[in-house]
């Protein structure tokens, strides 16, 4: 190395250690911006139901219990908290996300700080992730279990470097308590997500351990043991919690029991289109960054084939700093699709939302290694590399991501929003389904529909947009993965709770004819039918008065 080339080393070191307050600003912009833009965005039916049952939950209903879904509690309580703190509407809950990712951005780039050789390409972190994740995601990817768990899975492992180089014992127990925490939220998030933050901890404690001699095997069991102890103790508080709570049975059913029987009955070839789709989705929205990604690693393997000792190369990147995140990245994208793929039973698109964080990155590290080899863009002030990477990002992000133009179109086409407050109001992908909601309530008479206990065995937008809550327990979003249990548990709710309204969609009908002759029989026998399109029916108890179950308390967003 020239004496050059390492005074110019030393000094990107020197601000590596540094981060610039004026620039992460400056960068946290577009994601900002992008954030702001996609506020008013729609919900779909899942979100619509994390709403719902978060705002139940606020009113002191017991998850498993009083309502019940397959997800893990993690999701229903963030959104309970972004509810509470600014309104369980689109715009509340969407605040609550975007300030979630500027956290996620500020703590990304500080622990990233000297990953990169161009060390200025931190800053661009953000972008990569967070501002692609705005700039490309639908309505119905946006605030899901993966899409959130990026911060949690990253936080896992991205200390543990850090223990190598910590003197101080307070330091040391701090970063295991974060990491440890982090794996914890990750699990209540999803379950499912355990091989995959037990993987990335696993390999960052044993590259660290290979990189630092003084960092010796008995410390990295003591890490590791110190770590997990913590994420231990999370879950077992967790579970005494909910054990005090009296649903640790239902808990227990819905995380360990009800998936094998899922899997075992509707999980299998019929799903295969499912996954097909989900994988155009997600080559489409990230052709861009795979492209990247692809490019690099070709650039990686000739370049790194010309070197003489392929042992001593080996060694070398190991010593090197960046390998031990650049490896864990490359475990979260294998670990991460194999986690996505287990999950026969579901395969959705957001599913894929999981793996922002590990693409994001990666193709900042092809485009990291193009600069450094590239004697032209190197001979160039820093500040101009910043800038042709910056227009080389909107670019590709614009021309490539079909997904950009479709925004543009949404945003920009007229609609009758159909909302009190006009404009301001949630417009996005999924503005057809409330429309057909809003028009489905206007004609049945939304005091009726308010005045009654309601079941929706269709999409929760019915009760969202209703502001009403679900009569019975069970989750009639999802009754095409439902098992023979969940069948005579809905049978014994629809006859003990007598809903006032019943709103039942084709498939769901479907299901019932075939499932439950029980069912059928009383919804024939104790229910008219007050309207029927071409998508749903909605039923009204015959001797049903005005219920006095109250509706909920939320904004009122229906003239």
């Amino acid at each position: 190395m020239s004496e050059y080339e390492s005074g110019k080393s030393s000094v990107r070191l020197k601000i590596a250690a540094n981060i610039n307050p004026a620039y992460l600003l400056f960068c946290l912009v577009p994601s900002l911006l992008l954030g702001i833009v996609r506020l008013p965005e729609t919900f779909t039916g899942d979100q619509a139901m994390f709403v719902v049952y978060a705002e139940r939950l606020l009113n002191g209903a017991m998850l498993y219990a009083d309502i019940w879904d397959v997800k893990q509690p993690g999701i229903f309580y963030f959104y309970l908290t972004g509810g509470a703190l600014f309104g369980f509407t689109e715009y509340g809950i969407h605040l609550f996300e975007l300030l979630y990712w500027l956290l996620f951005s500020v703590v990304s780039v500080y622990l990233l700080r000297d990953h990169f050789s161009n060390i200025w390409l931190v800053y661009f972190v953000p972008t990569f992730t967070v501002g692609y994740y705005y700039l490309t995601v639908g309505s119905l990817q946006m605030t899901q279990v993966e899409s959130l768990a990026n911060f949690p899975v990253a936080l896992s492992f991205l200390l543990i470097p850090k223990l190598a180089i910590s003197s101080r014992p307070l330091r040391w127990y701090a970063i295991c308590l974060v990491s440890g925490l982090s794996i914890a939220a990750a699990i209540a998030l999803k379950f499912a997500f355990l091989p995959l933050v037990t993987a990335l901890s696993t390999i960052a404690i044993v590259l660290v351990c290979m990189q630092h001699p003084d960092f010796s095997r008995r410390k990295a069991i003591a890490a590791l043991v110190g770590i997990w102890s913590v994420t231990g103790v999370s879950l077992f508080l967790i579970t005494f919690w909910v054990y005090r709570l009296g649903i640790f049975d239902q808990l227990y059913y819905t995380t360990f029991v009800y998936p094998r029987e899922a899997v075992s009955l509707h999980g299998g070839g019929e799903r295969l289109s499912v996954l097909s789709n989900s994988l155009v989705w997600f080559t489409l929205t990230f052709f861009p960054l795979l492209m990247l990604i692809l490019a690099g690693s070709v650039y990686r393997f000739f370049t790194s084939a010309r070197t003489e000792l392929a042992i001593r190369s080996f060694r070398d990147n190991v010593r090197s700093k960046q390998i031990v995140i650049a490896a864990c990245m490359a475990v979260w994208l294998f670990v991460g699709l194999l986690v996505i793929l287990i999950q026969s039973t579901s395969w959705w698109s957001y599913h894929f939302m999981l793996l922002l964080m590990p693409i994001g990155l990666l193709a900042l590290g092809a485009i990291d290694r193009f600069l450094g080899s590239c004697e032209m863009l190197n001979r160039r002030s820093v500040l101009c590399q910043f800038t042709i990477v910056a227009i080389f990002f909107f670019t590709i992000a614009s021309v490539f991501n079909i997904f950009t133009v479709r925004e543009i179109k949404r945003l920009y086409r007229d609609r009758d929003l159909g909302y009190a407050n006009g404009p301001a109001g949630p417009h996005g992908d999924n503005w057809d389904m409330y429309q057909q909601v809003l028009d489905e309530s206007r004609t049945v008479g939304f005091h009726n529909v308010r005045n009654r206990s309601m079941f929706v065995c269709s999409d929760p937008l019915y009760y969202y947009l209703n502001r009403q809550t679900p009569a019975i327990s069970t989750n009639g979003w999802m009754p095409e993965f439902f098992v023979g249990q969940q069948w005579r548990i809905l049978e014994e709710e629809i006859s003990a709770s007598k809903p006032g309204i019943l709103i039942v969609d084709s498939d769901c009908e479907w299901l019932i004819s075939k499932n439950s002759v029980r069912l059928r029989q009383e919804i024939d026998s104790e229910y008219e039918v007050i309207m029927t399109t071409a998508k749903t029916t909605w039923w009204k108890r015959i001797d049903d008065g005005a219920s006095n179950e109250p509706s909920r308390e939320m904004t009122d967003v229906l003239p």
